[in-house]
């Protein structure tokens, strides 16, 4: 009898119901729903609508009432991407058939820019043309902004994306606050986070889409000197990665990729190597000849000749900055006059040796 009591006692405490918690408001599932099937940002807007007087007086735990929160946010901005991506494909759907005028602006740019570098009278050496270097700087900028970015660049002159993407905006903003959800910086869609993910294909696109014959031929050329550069061993990363900087640079401005030369590239080491003991920049009177001599004497025939040099640069990088940022040097970095190069680097001292000569074919024995 005493077992059969304590037996009985267990399935009492065995099937004694726990005190449920509250359920969240049922006004939070519906509005999930309604943020999962925004078709645009007037539903967006409408889709939390009462969810944070709801939540506040519901009789559910904090915790639940914060996870509520957490979810209600996740499908706001689910929502929002949505219709950010939709709007995106609209955009670059329009602005790729406007691909021609925008190879031509893009050419305008460069033309700009390209003109100022090389006008001497304009962009002069010495403390003159440092006082106009911020001019340079702005043209270049332009035409960076168009080669890397370009549905940025064009997207900045569309009045109605940006009212699109402020009503997108504003609507991400009222359902956070209907849901009783703080804001935060992030949640506003940038028109570069808009472009960014697209800017990348188009830009490619726009690159291979010249504006006229000579832009399909330079495109060519490039990439059959890309093509022989890339066979070239035994260049230092530092060398190789000068070479690079330095065509990309040219490439964008629409000038012709120059081609390694191995004559070309002992003439600048051995130069650089000469700066470096020496312990100062020189063209001609450290003891090694002259530009046309060290070039001649590596065993390059020059039909033209051009040599940058610069220093202290811890960097590639920082060489080619030293050079944009002095018009001579500037103007012989992107002469339309040299086909070929050849870098050399000593414990900062950089040299570049530019000539013109005959390109040699991919697979051509360096």
């Amino acid at each position: 009898m005493h077992l059969a009591i304590r037996t009985a006692a267990l399935l009492v405490l065995a099937v004694s119901p726990a005190r449920p918690e509250p359920m969240v408001p049922a006004a939070i599932a519906r509005a999930q729903e309604r943020l999962t099937a925004a078709m645009d940002a007037a539903s967006l807007a409408s889709a939390t609508a009462g969810c944070g007087q709801a939540l506040d007086a519901s009789d559910v735990s904090p915790d639940a009432r914060d996870g509520a929160r957490r979810a209600l946010r996740a499908a706001v901005l689910a929502a929002r991407d949505r219709l950010a991506s939709r709007l995106r494909r609209a955009v670059e759907s329009d602005l790729r058939e406007r691909l021609p005028a925008h190879a031509a602006e893009l050419q305008r740019r460069r033309e700009a820019a390209v003109g100022h570098i090389m006008d001497e009278f304009a962009y002069p050496d010495g403390e003159a043309g440092r006082a106009v270097q911020p001019r340079v700087d702005a043209k270049l900028e332009a035409v960076r902004e168009m080669w890397e970015t370009p549905l940025l660049a064009v997207g900045r002159r569309m009045p109605l994306l940006a009212a699109e993407l402020e009503t997108l905006n504003a609507a991400t903003a009222l359902a956070l606050e209907s849901a009783g959800i703080d804001r935060l910086a992030t949640d506003a869609v940038t028109l570069s986070d808009l472009l960014a993910d697209a800017d990348g294909t188009y830009a490619r696109l726009l690159r291979e889409a010249p504006a006229d014959a000579f832009g399909r031929n330079r495109l060519e050329q490039n990439r059959k000197v890309a093509a022989w550069n890339a066979q070239v061993a035994g260049l230092a990363p530092e060398t190789a990665e000068q070479i690079e900087v330095t065509n990309a640079y040219r490439e964008m401005l629409g000038r012709l990729a120059l081609q390694i030369d191995p004559a070309l590239c002992r003439a600048a080491q051995e130069h650089a190597e000469a700066m470096a003991r020496a312990k100062r920049l020189f063209h001609r009177d450290g003891g090694d000849g002259t530009p046309e001599s060290r070039i001649r004497k590596a065993g390059y025939e020059p039909l033209a000749i051009g040599e940058n040099i610069c220093g202290p640069a811890a960097t590639a990088r920082e060489a080619h900055a030293l050079w944009c940022r002095s018009p001579g040097h500037h103007r012989t970095l992107i002469d339309p006059l040299f086909n070929q190069i050849g870098v050399g680097h000593a414990e900062g001292f950089w040299v570049q040796n530019f000539g013109r000569g005959r390109l040699r074919k991919p697979g051509e024995n360096p």
